[in-house]
């Protein structure tokens, strides 16, 4: 799973134009994703991760993803890339490691 909220909630004109995927569309993903897989593990991934580890707080085996800084993103990009399923993000970091 990918969270993008960065420079999409620090930037107004930037979240007038993009807008950013609600909290209730991540839960509905894992719910999905629950049904339709047997004991999934959720990787996290996001440029915010403190605010992922508040408010992900479902009954889903999850692994916050915080061991890469900014400069390491391509880390990142790696490892989503490594999943079976991806729930991303409107972002197309999101979409180049889910590819």
């Amino acid at each position: 799973m990918h969270i993008r909220r960065g420079d999409y909630i620090n930037n107004n004109k930037v979240n007038q134009l993009y807008g950013t995927c609600s909290l209730e569309y991540y839960q509905k993903a894992c719910d999905y994703i629950s049904n339709k897989i047997e004991n999934p593990v959720f990787y996290i991934f996001s440029d915010d991760i403190e605010w992922a580890k508040s408010n992900l707080r479902n009954q889903y085996n999850k692994i916050f993803v915080d061991i890469n800084s900014a400069d390491k993103a391509y880390e990142d990009l790696r490892l989503m890339s490594s999943c079976k399923h991806n729930i991303i993000a409107n972002s197309s970091f999101s979409w180049w490691g889910a590819d």
